[in-house]
């Protein structure tokens, strides 16, 4: 027959076990299964972020030569205007150029809004 005090004992005892068991456990198992996950995600991360950095390096070093060749037409065909056509060719050209500098100018104020002076002007 067992008393109150010795049960009080043995349920101590277990509690102990079983924090010792649950320290083995976590050290033995889980916490290398982690480690072991977390390594393998890196890899994969890795993995996959090379493999994106290799495909856009191929897409935009093939789609070079074709922009380039399509650029150099167009200069072509363009510095072969004349009359009208070759003034409303360097007027769109001339809008377009100060359309992108006030869009720049208004950049840069939003950047120093945001960021305090801006070094550039």
């Amino acid at each position: 027959m067992i008393n109150s005090r010795q049960l009080s004992l043995f349920n101590w005892q277990y509690s102990i076990e079983m924090d010792a068991l649950h320290d083995r456990f976590k050290d033995e198992v889980i916490n290398p299964w982690i480690r072991n996950l977390k390594e393998e995600g890196e890899k994969a991360l890795l993995r996959a972020t090379e493999t994106s950095l290799m495909a856009a390096k191929e897409l935009i070093t093939s789609a070079f030569p074709e922009r380039e060749d399509r650029c150099k037409r167009e200069l072509d065909d363009k510095a072969n205007l004349v009359g009208e056509e070759r003034v409303e060719h360097l007027t769109a050209v001339h809008s377009n150029l100060m359309a992108a500098e006030a869009a720049l100018k208004e950049l840069f104020v939003q950047v120093e809004t945001l960021r305090g002076p801006v070094l550039f002007s």
